[in-house]
């Protein structure tokens, strides 16, 4: 197992860094966080760039990409926000439960329009979007046998779409949808009839890999940004990153920082090499994400009153912070999950 990147590897993190650099400076950011509005310029960055169809087959247009690849992206993305790696990744998760389930015909129609920036597949109300949409279609059934899944253009007629005022991760935002006699045509059921557990499950162990690689790019931020206070900060004529209480508290922050992302790692390799790692990306969902929280928190007090002002990026990764063991499975969850599998059979 080599952790080390190839030389693509290396040129892709560089490449999204610099792009990130000019599309999504630390003020551009701030702003669709405070006016809670989408970064459609940034979008369409990575569509221009290709990174939206850097884990699609080259027969639909993409770039023939491994999961180590989206989260070198998804890592880079969230040491800006961690709310952007929504931006890029949650169309990508829903193009890619296409590549898994949908017909040939429907993989040729939407696959190369998503990846050309011109459809929309991650919160409900971006301009074009197309709604990942599950549905009970057998009431009698569980619902791992009842459920379906539809593409839904967020203009159809009857369907309405209010934008929900959340605390944190604003700008690419969680809708409520009301449906009023919605009519939806066959040739949108992607997988089959009662076929959408299928599609929720087939994508779980990428989806978490991803996030988990969000969670630590963040988190790692929030490190970078204490750190820099403390050495800036001055107090009784020294900085206040000298003081041990500050200097110890900095040290166990980056340990675990990096213990969680070696996790996620791990975990993502065992995923590219083929092999079954749910227990292992579960565990780095779980991790990697209560990290986070915790790193968070503690960002704010090294920052202290400044960490409480909204002019200063710690308050938005406290804020972020909390949808991260909420996200793609609640620590519970995971915790349920990580003990049935040590065959504990949780109820």
């Amino acid at each position: 197992m080599d952790f080390g990147f190839n030389e693509e590897q290396r040129l892709l993190r560089e490449t999204v860094r610099k792009l990130l650099q000019k599309h999504a400076p630390p003020e551009y950011v701030r702003q669709h966080d405070r006016e809670r509005t989408y970064p459609e310029e940034l979008f369409q960055a990575f569509a221009e760039a290709g990174l939206l169809g850097l884990p699609f087959p080259e027969e639909y247009g993409g770039a023939g990409g491994t999961l180590m690849d989206m989260v070198i992206v998804a890592e880079e993305i969230a040491r800006v926000s961690a709310d952007l790696v929504m931006a890029y990744t949650g169309g990508i998760f829903c193009g890619l439960n296409l590549v898994r389930m949908a017909s040939e015909e429907q993989k040729r129609h939407w696959l190369p329009q998503f990846i050309a920036g011109k459809i929309w597949a991650s919160t409900a109300g971006a301009k074009k979007n197309v709604i990942n949409l599950y549905v009970k279609t057998d009431p009698k059934a569980h619902y791992r046998q009842g459920m379906s899944l539809f593409l839904v253009d967020n203009d159809t007629p009857g369907l309405t779409l209010r934008k929900l005022d959340m605390l944190g991760r604003r700008s690419t935002g969680t809708y409520e949808l009301i449906f009023d006699k919605v009519r939806v045509p066959p040739d949108r059921l992607v997988g089959g009839e009662n076929k959408g557990w299928d599609c929720v499950m087939a994508g779980l162990q990428v989806e978490r890999a991803t996030s988990s690689a969000g969670n630590v790019g963040a988190a790692q931020a929030v490190v970078d940004l204490a750190v820099q206070y403390a050495k800036d900060r001055k107090q009784f004529g020294r900085p206040i990153g000298s003081n041990q209480a500050i200097a110890h508290l900095l040290a166990d922050m980056q340990t675990e920082v990096e213990a969680a992302r070696c996790l996620m790692w791990r975990a993502a390799w065992l995923v590219s090499t083929g092999q079954n790692a749910l227990r292992e990306i579960t565990m780095a969902k779980l991790f990697t994400s209560e990290t986070y929280v915790k790193i968070a928190s503690q960002g704010m007090q090294v920052l202290g009153g400044f960490g409480y002002s909204s002019e200063f990026d710690m308050e938005r990764h406290f804020r972020d912070s909390r949808a991260a063991t909420i996200a793609a499975g609640t620590s519970q969850i995971q915790r349920n999950l990580i003990a049935n599998l040590m065959g504990l059979k949780v109820q």
